[in-house]
């Protein structure tokens, strides 16, 4: 009687292994770019608590000391980057133009008259568009999908 495994057994173990290892990764990234996405919209509804924190007495938002270097708010940004695996181009954007199309960073949206804003940020797990969104009016959205998650068509801007 002979001890040990053939060539062929040890073979097909190997490839039970692997095809095992490969479905384990898969749910494991999946859980990876969820976990991405978690961040980037606690980062955002972070960023909009610094914003009410930081409203002027004539209910105005400027952003100036928000975004500066150092700043909380620089290092969410910092942090969304990270997640987004953006390159070194990426940082908090201040417009009052609509932004479609992905960008990096955190967007923040306000009108000239500074009364409203509306934050957004892309999210990792979706190509086809998702993103989180919160908005003065305190409406805060972890998973909307479009071209864009701001409505700046109106005064006050809000999340779509």
């Amino acid at each position: 009687m002979k001890k040990g495994f053939t060539l062929i057994e040890l073979l097909v173990v190997i490839a039970i292994i692997g095809i095992l290892s490969s479905i384990l990764m898969t749910f494991l990234n999946n859980a990876r770019l969820a976990s991405r996405d978690s961040r980037i919209a606690s980062s955002v509804r972070q960023f909009k608590n610094l914003m009410e924190l930081n409203r002027g007495l004539d209910q105005t938002y400027d952003t100036t000391n928000i975004v500066a270097i150092g700043s909380d708010g620089e290092r969410l940004t910092e942090d969304v980057c990270a997640q987004q695996g953006a390159a070194t181009t990426c940082g908090t954007q201040n417009s009052s133009n609509r932004i479609s199309g992905k960008t990096s960073g955190i967007i923040i949206l306000k009108p000239s008259s500074n009364t409203s804003y509306c934050i957004g940020a892309w999210l990792t797990s979706s190509s086809g568009g998702s993103a989180a969104c919160a908005d003065s009016s305190g409406i805060f959205k972890s998973k909307y999908v479009g071209t864009t998650p701001c409505n700046i068509t109106t005064d006050p801007y809000k999340c779509n």
